[in-house]
């Protein structure tokens, strides 16, 4: 499922399941990063985010039921059948 970035970026995360959530950034091999971040509860993860812009990241949760990759111009989103259900009312591409 595909989303508009400039739309959803800062409202997306309010509609994944309540829960523990990882956000990683593009991990650039020469430099061997392997780092992520945990939010206890990823809907949050709009909220926190919404004073950057232009960054890209990636987000799933603690079971890796899902992964949300967020760009400049899309974000999009695998997972589950009913995972992305939640999301049909934001899709507009």
């Amino acid at each position: 499922m595909k989303l508009d970035t400039d739309s959803n970026e800062f409202i997306f995360s309010k509609y994944l399941p309540k829960g523990k959530g990882y956000i990683f950034f593009e991990q650039d091999n020469s430099k061997q990063s392997k780092y992520c971040i945990e939010i206890e509860n990823i809907q949050l993860l709009s909220q926190i985010l919404e004073e950057t812009f232009g960054m890209e990241y990636f987000v799933t949760n603690d079971k890796y039921d899902y992964l949300i990759s967020v760009n400049w111009y899309v974000i999009e989103l695998v997972g589950p059948q009913e995972f992305l259900k939640g999301f049909n009312s934001l899709c507009k591409l």
